[in-house]
């Protein structure tokens, strides 16, 4: 690995513990062990990671949010129901998901509906206030608390253009001052007529 690859390691390491989602979707936690020339060596609940395995992470790299791809190298049972997995960083990439694309700050009701969630069932909705809009995805403040990185949602909210209606997934959550969280996300699907009235509302409060 380069210079920038062991210097997300190692800010991996620092976290001890992070959230990765497979490919499905899926969250798994990882608890590191220490770093490897290649990436890391951690552990995992047995049977959530596999040999060959595609996960994404998230890290902050000099106040910027950067996604990581890891390779599953490795896989061993370690007892007490968790597995070792010798993780190999293969590609680091500022997150342009993280809501990169322009931005219109708002205050909207919608209701955000789980449909695979960590701690959530599917079917669970909460009205939110969406504050945060853009082309890639929407930042919200709910209620609800128990919303986790890489559970996927549907939003639904009116707007003058019509509804917006789209599927999303969880990319961040952080406590908000005056209770609840805000939950950032990023769209996954969007009907024609919804990404319509999402471009609509971007246009007319740009």
């Amino acid at each position: 690995m380069d210079g920038f690859f062991h210097a997300v390691a190692a800010r991996l390491v620092e976290e001890s513990v992070f959230d990765a989602v497979t490919e499905r979707g899926a969250v798994v936690e990882l608890w590191v062990i220490r770093p490897t020339p290649t990436g890391l060596e951690a552990s995992a609940p047995a049977g959530d990671v596999a040999l060959g395995m595609r996960l994404g992470a998230r890290v902050i790299m000099g106040g910027v949010p950067h996604r990581v791809v890891i390779v599953v190298d490795h896989v061993a049972p370690r007892g007490h129901g968790r597995a070792g997995a010798e993780l190999r960083l293969v590609h680091v990439m500022p997150d342009l998901s993280d809501r990169s694309s322009e931005r219109t700050r708002l205050s909207l009701v919608g209701t955000v509906t789980t449909l695979h969630g960590e701690h959530l069932p599917a079917g669970a909705a909460d009205e939110v206030t969406v504050t945060d809009l853009s082309r890639s995805g929407f930042r919200c403040t709910a209620g609800e608390t128990r919303f986790r990185c890489g559970d996927t949602v549907n939003l639904h909210c009116r707007v003058v253009e019509g509804a917006i209606g789209a599927d999303a997934r969880v990319i961040r959550t952080e406590s908000a001052r005056l209770g609840g969280i805000h939950v950032g996300c990023e769209f996954l699907t969007m009907p024609p007529e919804s990404r319509w009235a999402l471009h609509g509302t971007l246009r007319r409060l740009s």
